[in-house]
């Protein structure tokens, strides 16, 4: 790899769902001391209309000051939200990271790795159980978790069986979608008038 990257910023959007984004925040908070390159976090509460999600996401940020909690006063939307998180993160790559997405081992090493294999690369999405295009095993499908298997061992399975190997895409997909900066530096960010609001 030649380039130096400074640090990686996740940028994590919250509207609803408390129990499928504790185990998502969960999940990268426990992975972030895995990986060799410095990582931190960015919540980015959407003006959310459960009072217990908003609450969680604070009790996380001043527990570690280094979560930072961007909170709407108004309902902005993903774009608008991600925007903003990526504002934050100075010149930091980026990953966009769903709340319902759980996450395992040194995962943001990888994707570092798969993004700066080719100099024009500009954003890198991994596979997912349930993930449209990036669906596994079934394409375009929702899978079910093998009964055997939890999200941290497959995706040590994956980290091996697929080491090094990428393949390209038509599109990035947002549930976890990394973006160099460089990327971001030479197109500009998301288009907020084009995709005004909404999760899509």
């Amino acid at each position: 790899m030649s380039h130096v990257i400074k640090r990686v910023c996740v940028v994590v959007p919250i509207y609803a769902g408390l129990e499928e984004s504790k185990r998502c925040l969960e999940s990268l908070i426990v992975s972030l001391p895995l990986q060799k390159i410095k990582a931190h976090l960015i919540i980015v509460d959407d003006c959310s209309p459960e009072p217990s999600l908003s609450q969680y996401c604070k009790n996380l940020s001043e527990k570690d000051p280094s979560i930072i909690l961007l909170v709407n006063e108004s309902n902005l939307g993903f774009v608008k939200s991600v925007n903003r998180g990526m504002l934050e993160a100075g010149d930091d790559d980026i990953i966009l990271l769903n709340s319902d997405t759980e996450v395992a081992n040194d995962w943001i090493d990888r994707l570092v790795a798969a993004a700066y294999q080719k100099e024009k690369t500009a954003t890198v999405t991994p596979f997912s159980n349930n993930a449209t295009i990036c669906s596994y095993p079934r394409f375009l499908e929702s899978n079910s978790l093998p009964t055997s298997e939890t999200v941290a061992s497959l995706d040590n399975i994956f980290s091996i069986i697929n080491a090094d190997k990428t393949a390209e895409l038509p599109t990035g997909h947002g549930f976890c979608l990394f973006i160099r900066r460089a990327a971001l530096e030479a197109i500009g960010f998301f288009d907020e008038q084009a995709f005004p609001r909404g999760y899509g």
